[in-house]
């Protein structure tokens, strides 16, 4: 089963996908892992706790904006638009993702399809969804008041360091996956084998949307 092969025998899958790509079967994967954490998460917390968190961590916002906004907002609304984000953005996510990289493929010197990077994109992330396996787990026992972040124990904070939601720092270290290194590792396998690139060139262009992205978070962060 490919959902195996990929945690064991990455090399062996990225050359089978190189010839079949399978695409529905990994982002379907991604969008209901995604959509459970969000259902079941909203199932169980305080609502009211949850908005007044969200709220708070704006501090450009008087208490007499917090509370009209309160008015407006409920746990099932912020649900649904959870749900709807889920599944309309994971799909844009991994076109863009698929984009770049049979860019950089051509600069390599392969020539796959489209579909065929959007399923090496999809299958190179597979790491991540224990992120949201994790998730899954965690709110079993979570109480009802517990942040989403907090539940995202694969990430940077809360895993190696518990930053408060009021730190600069919070949303940058509360979207970093370390398993997104698996990740990157996993997509260099497969660069080198649709492309025959070396080792070096393989993993800068695995590692390189990273970098740049939470680089350019990082500095911004920094200088604010």
């Amino acid at each position: 089963m490919q959902l195996i092969t990929v945690f064991t025998e990455p090399s062996k899958l990225f050359e089978r996908l190189k010839e079949k790509p399978d695409v529905l079967f990994p982002m379907g994967l991604f969008i209901l892992v995604s959509c459970l954490v969000i259902f079941f998460y909203f199932s169980r917390v305080d609502a009211d706790w949850m908005i007044m968190q969200t709220l708070s961590a704006n501090e450009d916002m008087k208490p007499a904006e917090i509370e009209a906004a309160k008015e407006h907002m409920s746990g099932t609304i912020m649900m649904i638009s959870g749900l709807i984000g889920a599944a309309l953005g994971i799909p844009v996510v991994y076109f863009i993702m698929a984009a770049y990289y049979m860019l950089a493929g051509k600069v390599l010197g392969s020539d796959q399809r489209f579909v065929a990077w959007l399923s090496f994109s999809l299958w190179s992330s597979m790491p991540q969804l224990l992120s949201g396996l994790v998730a899954l787990v965690g709110i079993v026992s979570m109480s009802p008041e517990t942040t989403l972040q907090s539940l995202n124990l694969t990430h940077l904070s809360p895993l190696l360091m518990d930053l408060p939601s009021n730190s600069r720092w919070y949303s940058l270290a509360t979207s970093v996956d370390l398993l997104s290194i698996w990740s990157m590792g996993l997509a260099a396998v497969g660069l080198r084998s649709w492309t025959g690139s070396s080792w070096t060139s393989a993993i800068i262009v695995a590692a390189l949307p990273s970098v740049v992205i939470y680089g350019i978070w990082a500095v911004v962060v920094a200088v604010m």
